[in-house]
C-alpha cells in the first residue's frame, strides 16, 4: 500500500440526484450510508440495491455502478476509498 493515499469524503445525494457511472478496479472503498437511503445500481446486478442509512457496502475489483437517490429527502454517504499514486490528484471522482 506504500505510495497510496486514502481520501475520507462525506457525499450529500439530493432527492433525484446520482453519483455517476465508475469502476473500482484500481480504487477500492467502503460507503456508510448515515441518512436517508439510496439505490445502486451494480453492473453484476439486474435490479437495484436498496440501501437504508446504517447499511457499509465495500466497492472493490471488477465493480462498476452507480447510485441514485429514489427518496425523498438527502441521503448521506460517508467514502473511504484508496488512490494509487496516478490518482491522487483526482479530487472530484
Amino acid at each position: 500500500w506504500k505510495g497510496n493515499m486514502l481520501r475520507l469524503r462525506k457525499l450529500v445525494v439530493q432527492p433525484g440526484g446520482v453519483v455517476p457511472w465508475h469502476e473500482h478496479n484500481v480504487r477500492p472503498a467502503n460507503i456508510l450510508i448515515v441518512e436517508g437511503s439510496i439505490t445502486e445500481y451494480r453492473s453484476t446486478c439486474k435490479v437495484g440495491i436498496e440501501h437504508p442509512a446504517g447499511d457499509v457496502t465495500a466497492e472493490f475489483g471488477q465493480l462498476a455502478h452507480w447510485w441514485k437517490n429514489n427518496g425523498k429527502v438527502p441521503a448521506v454517504l460517508y467514502s473511504a476509498d484508496v488512490l494509487p499514486p496516478a490518482m491522487h490528484e483526482d479530487h472530484m471522482m
